[in-house]
């Protein structure tokens, strides 16, 4: 969680922008106090991808928290830092969907 201020300010000048980045570190998003959330990763793809995981993990912790039941967190595989990072099939379905949707 980044909080820039007391109100959840937008970052608007470099020492924010450093701080937010600090906060981050080596981690692929951070919940923004007040606005949402910042996602990063080396595609558009990638930052597809992770940003539907994580409105999917949001809802089901949600659910889960909603009927009064405690979460159990999974650590991530071994391999996980050298995995494929993007769902091919999943980014093909959205781009059909997309194109699709334009028509």
């Amino acid at each position: 969680m980044f909080k820039n201020g007391d109100n959840g300010d937008l970052i608007s000048n470099g020492s924010q922008g450093a701080a937010l980045a600090k906060t981050l570190g080596q981690r692929a998003a951070v919940l923004l106090h007040g606005h949402g959330e910042v996602v990063v990763a080396a595609s558009i793809p990638q930052v597809v991808d992770r940003c539907v995981e994580l409105d999917i993990k949001a809802r089901v912790l949600h659910d889960i928290l909603a009927m009064g039941g405690k979460p159990v967190y999974l650590r991530p595989p071994a391999n996980a830092a050298t995995a494929p990072d993007v769902n091919q099939r999943a980014w093909d379905a959205w781009m059909r969907e997309e194109n699709s949707s334009k028509r």
